[in-house]
């Protein structure tokens, strides 16, 4: 065989794996950057989840979190799936498995609030909550019923107080102003919610006591997390 026609076959047999190799470079190089995109954007949830969404409408709410956990396993299933499909290039063997690992790591913790989701969003606006309550025992403020002679619905302009979906339950005792401000709920009696007692004392209703998690966050201030199991956002503690 002459020696042209021999390189020929070479090259065209050649030409295939570069071929892979570019499409493998484009995907996973896509991959990357769809994954650092979402960690940029999802990332503040981590510490300030309940902050944004109160100033969001209530359904941003209630269908984000879920979005962007289905959102984020698409991309990590993708990103995982380049990565043993492209295993055996030379050029992914070590450097592309070993970012989706790391990114993947941050990408998936970012649905669990934390210590300072909590905190940012009771200093945002624990002095008008206590407001709130104070005004409305003093039959200062009027306040439409919802599912109980305690629970009520927040005025439009502070709903942002219980982000979850403006719900406030109060009671005004003789020595006791007492103020729950929820931040979400469930099914099946679980909720969570910021607890507001004007004494200062540790809670003692029944409703709250047998709650999973009593967490003292400030003077007179405690975050009860009364869910069957532990949701996402969970308590930083237990009593």
């Amino acid at each position: 065989m002459p020696p042209a026609a021999a390189d020929a076959i070479q090259k065209s047999d050649a030409q295939p794996d570069s071929d892979t190799t570019q499409v493998a470079r484009q995907r996973c190089h896509r991959a990357i950057w769809w994954m650092i995109a979402l960690y940029l954007l999802t990332a503040p949830l981590r510490y300030y989840e309940y902050s944004i969404y109160c100033y969001l409408p209530p359904t941003c709410y209630h269908w984000g979190p879920s979005l962007l956990i289905m959102l984020t396993l698409l991309i990590e299933t993708y990103s995982l799936y380049l990565a043993l499909r492209y295993f055996r290039l030379p050029l992914f063997q070590s450097f592309y498995p070993l970012i989706v690992v790391i990114i993947a790591h941050y990408t998936f913790s970012i649905t669990n609030p934390n210590k300072i989701n909590l905190q940012s969003y009771h200093s945002l606006f624990y002095k008008q909550r206590e407001h709130v309550v104070q005004a409305y025992c003093a039959q200062k403020l009027k306040l439409t019923k919802r599912y109980s002679e305690h629970s009520f619905d927040l005025p439009l302009h502070w709903r942002h107080l219980a982000v979850a979906d403006g719900i406030v339950e109060i009671s005004c005792d003789q020595n006791r102003q007492t103020g729950l401000f929820l931040t979400w709920r469930g099914i099946l009696d679980s909720w969570q919610g910021l607890l507001y007692q004007s004494d200062g004392l540790f809670p003692d209703a029944p409703d709250i006591t047998e709650a999973h998690a009593i967490t003292k966050i400030d003077k007179n201030w405690y975050f009860i997390d009364h869910s069957q199991k532990n949701h996402s956002s969970a308590s930083p503690g237990n009593r």
